[in-house]
């Protein structure tokens, strides 16, 4: 059992590492679909879906941010509107 331990901590840190870093641009909003989603929405109209846990801070209807952030692809929800964003740090805009 000890042998197999290293290995699947190996496993895991290389999966982690290959989600996708970007800077995002857009308007936090509330999506009332399913149980009810938090969102981003770019000047493009992206749309991608804020994963909890979030900074509380985010969580505000309307509010132009710029997000440092990891795209999930290995996280699915009810929503499924876009993209699953795992928030490292933003900046309020504006």
């Amino acid at each position: 059992m000890e042998c197999i331990a290293p290995h699947l901590l190996a496993l895991f840190e290389n999966s982690y590492s290959k989600y996708m870093n970007i800077q995002i641009v857009g308007t936090v909003e509330y999506i009332d679909i399913g149980t009810g989603t938090w969102a981003i929405i770019t000047d493009t109209d992206e749309q991608y879906e804020i994963w909890q846990p979030a900074p509380e801070a985010i969580l505000q209807e309307g509010l132009k941010v710029k997000v440092n952030a990891k795209i999930r692809d290995d996280v699915f929800t009810m929503s499924a509107i876009g993209d699953v964003l795992e928030i490292e740090d933003f900046q309020r805009l504006g």
